[in-house]
């Protein structure tokens, strides 16, 4: 096997692996909705913050409503599925044209499609969750999580955007 076809296959499986990932965590919100739902209601509500954390301060940012609740927990879910969907078919397309130029456009659906998920994963749970919702003041966290998912995602999109030509 040749450096370009062995480097091709390990990035098709890259975007095949983050592409599942994705998708069956978007499912599994489906499936067993309300497992995850009551996180998204107390990071969103700010009402389970440590003993040491008082909070007052930006309590303001809180979001209680049922209605709001719902409503981002189905974003965050579609940003998931549609995340890993991308990246899916990214994969499908790279396994398809893995001995000619027509790989590159699976590598570009896959950094779209992980985009999306560091959108979901950096932005929505890194930055606006555990900064403007204080979750990492929260009883229930997940900030360590949405980091490492976040670091990943990342590696593979540098590692998707080097050149397969052995040098």
């Amino acid at each position: 096997m040749n450096y370009q076809l062995t480097v091709r296959l390990s990035k098709t499986f890259i975007a095949l692996s983050i592409g599942l990932f994705c998708f069956i965590v978007g499912l599994d919100n489906i499936l067993d909705f309300n497992t995850n739902y009551q996180f998204v209601i107390h990071v969103l509500s700010m009402d389970t913050f440590q003993p040491w954390f008082d909070g007052k301060a930006i309590e303001w940012r809180a979001i209680t409503g049922e209605s709001a609740h719902i409503f981002f927990y189905w974003v965050i879910i579609m940003f998931e599925l549609t995340a890993g969907i991308i990246c899916l078919i990214a994969s499908v397309i790279m396994l398809k044209h893995i001995k000619n130029e027509k790989f590159k456009n699976g590598k570009a659906l896959f950094i779209i499609g992980a985009t999306v998920g560091i959108a979901v994963w950096y932005l929505g749970m890194a930055v606006i969750a555990s900064e403007w919702f204080a979750m990492w003041a929260n009883k229930m966290t997940s900030q360590q999580s949405a980091y490492n998912i976040s670091l990943i995602i990342l590696i593979s999109m540098c590692y998707m955007s080097t050149n397969e030509r052995a040098d």
